[in-house]
Protein backbone atom coordinates (compact mmCIF):
# COMPACT_ATOMS: atom_id res chain seq x y z
CA UNK A 1 0.00 0.00 0.00
CA UNK A 2 1.44 3.36 -1.04
CA UNK A 3 0.50 6.50 1.05
CA UNK A 4 0.40 9.65 -0.78
CA UNK A 5 2.73 12.27 0.93
CA UNK A 6 0.73 14.00 3.21
CA UNK A 7 -0.18 10.63 4.87
CA UNK A 8 3.81 9.61 5.11
CA UNK A 9 4.58 12.75 7.27
CA UNK A 10 1.84 13.48 8.92
CA UNK A 11 3.62 12.44 12.55
CA UNK A 12 7.52 14.26 11.73
CA UNK A 13 9.08 15.67 7.95
CA UNK A 14 11.78 13.08 6.47
CA UNK A 15 14.25 15.23 7.25
CA UNK A 16 14.78 14.41 10.85
CA UNK A 17 14.44 10.95 9.97
CA UNK A 18 17.65 8.41 9.48
CA UNK A 19 17.84 6.96 5.74
CA UNK A 20 16.34 3.54 5.94
CA UNK A 21 13.28 4.91 8.43
CA UNK A 22 12.80 7.13 5.05
CA UNK A 23 12.91 4.22 2.49
CA UNK A 24 10.50 2.00 4.81
CA UNK A 25 7.96 4.82 4.72
CA UNK A 26 8.30 5.45 0.95
CA UNK A 27 8.21 1.04 0.78
CA UNK A 28 11.04 1.86 -1.62
CA UNK A 29 15.08 0.25 -1.10
CA UNK A 30 17.88 1.97 -1.55
CA UNK A 31 20.01 0.16 -3.21
CA UNK A 32 17.62 -0.93 -6.44
CA UNK A 33 15.31 2.08 -6.22
CA UNK A 34 11.95 1.98 -7.38
CA UNK A 35 10.89 -0.03 -10.65
CA UNK A 36 9.63 1.11 -13.80
CA UNK A 37 5.67 0.05 -13.48
CA UNK A 38 6.00 1.44 -9.37
CA UNK A 39 7.40 4.97 -10.44
CA UNK A 40 4.65 5.15 -13.11
CA UNK A 41 2.03 4.43 -10.59
CA UNK A 42 3.51 7.04 -7.86
CA UNK A 43 3.64 9.55 -10.91
CA UNK A 44 -0.15 9.13 -12.04
CA UNK A 45 -1.16 9.28 -8.05
CA UNK A 46 1.17 12.01 -6.88
CA UNK A 47 1.70 13.52 -10.16
CA UNK A 48 5.10 14.75 -12.21
CA UNK A 49 8.04 15.67 -9.79
CA UNK A 50 8.82 19.29 -11.29
CA UNK A 51 9.82 22.79 -9.70
CA UNK A 52 7.60 25.47 -10.68
CA UNK A 53 9.22 28.49 -11.76
CA UNK A 54 8.18 32.20 -11.63
CA UNK A 55 8.57 34.91 -13.71
CA UNK A 56 12.02 36.26 -13.64
CA UNK A 57 11.99 39.74 -12.51
CA UNK A 58 13.44 41.85 -15.32
CA UNK A 59 16.71 43.83 -14.78
CA UNK A 60 15.23 47.40 -14.08
CA UNK A 61 12.72 46.11 -11.46
CA UNK A 62 16.17 44.36 -9.73
CA UNK A 63 17.65 48.00 -10.00
CA UNK A 64 14.80 49.85 -8.37
CA UNK A 65 13.76 47.44 -6.15
CA UNK A 66 17.40 48.38 -5.00
CA UNK A 67 15.87 51.88 -4.42
CA UNK A 68 13.19 50.80 -1.29
CA UNK A 69 15.77 50.38 1.13
CA UNK A 70 16.65 52.04 3.69
CA UNK A 71 19.89 52.06 4.34
CA UNK A 72 20.80 53.01 0.96
CA UNK A 73 18.03 55.73 0.54
CA UNK A 74 19.84 57.35 4.21
CA UNK A 75 23.55 56.75 2.97
CA UNK A 76 21.94 58.63 -0.52
CA UNK A 77 21.00 61.05 1.56
CA UNK A 78 23.89 61.64 3.85
CA UNK A 79 25.78 62.08 0.86
CA UNK A 80 23.88 65.10 -0.72
CA UNK A 81 23.37 66.66 2.52
CA UNK A 82 26.02 69.85 2.40
CA UNK A 83 28.51 69.75 5.01
CA UNK A 84 30.60 72.78 6.28
CA UNK A 85 34.02 73.68 5.52
CA UNK A 86 36.47 71.89 7.80
CA UNK A 87 39.33 74.89 7.07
Amino acid sequence: MTLLPADLWQNCPPHSLIGAEVLERLGTDGASGLTTKVAQQRRIQVGENVLQTKERRSRWAILLDQFTNIMLLMLIAVAWYPRPSMW
